[in-house]
């Protein structure tokens, strides 16, 4: 097991667990950004963000897992680089209309 595997995980889980927040907890407060004048509708916000990192944290905490597995090199860099990055333009997609 490598260490930019170990770190996938982490950096996964621990996305896994805000969006979780977020998602769940319905707080809208902790989105970078959030204002509440200009959201009319906070808790469709704090939906939409946490669903989407909630599937980041699993996307890349998953990669991290398979590339320690498997001993595949390219999943913990697509782990760290690609499921996030594609992640916030989708979340940015999303969240445009709210």
């Amino acid at each position: 097991m490598d260490v930019l595997s170990i770190i996938t995980m982490v950096l996964g889980f621990s996305m896994l667990l805000i969006g979780l927040a977020i998602w769940i907890g319905k707080t809208p407060e902790v989105i970078a950004g959030y204002n509440p004048d200009k959201c009319p509708d906070p808790e469709k916000l704090a939906t939409t963000v946490g669903i989407g990192l909630t599937l980041m944290g699993f996307g890349s905490m998953s990669l991290g897992v398979a590339g320690a597995l498997f001993d595949v090199s390219a999943a913990p860099i697509i782990g760290l680089v690609i499921v996030p990055v594609v992640g916030v333009f989708a979340l940015v997609f999303l969240t445009r209309s709210l």
